[in-house]
């Protein structure tokens, strides 16, 4: 199969729901797939310039969603290059 990566930009920054629908594409290939586990990069956070705890509230929301609806039964892994954009993470997912 073959897959596109298709990027949209206004000011050289991806919209919101431009970020939200990457995660939300990505599970329902998932989903689709069978895939048991999937893993996230930062999305748009690096040369895009997407503020990063936003992108991860958005990807955290997408994500939550998806887990407790059941849409997705599979692990996900969110991988962090940088260790500022792990703690942002880690903040959020403690709930503060």
């Amino acid at each position: 199969k073959k897959f596109q990566m298709v990027k949209v930009f206004h000011n050289g920054v991806a919209p919101a729901c431009t970020v939200a629908s990457c995660y939300q594409t990505a599970l329902e290939i998932a989903i689709a797939e069978n895939f048991k586990t999937i893993a996230f990069p930062c999305i748009s956070t690096g040369v895009y310039r997407f503020p990063r705890e936003r992108a991860a509230r958005i990807a955290l929301g997408v994500i939550e969603s998806y887990l407790r609806e059941g849409r997705y039964q599979g692990d996900v892994i969110l991988c962090c290059f940088f260790e500022q954009d792990a703690e942002i993470y880690r903040r959020l997912m403690a709930g503060e």
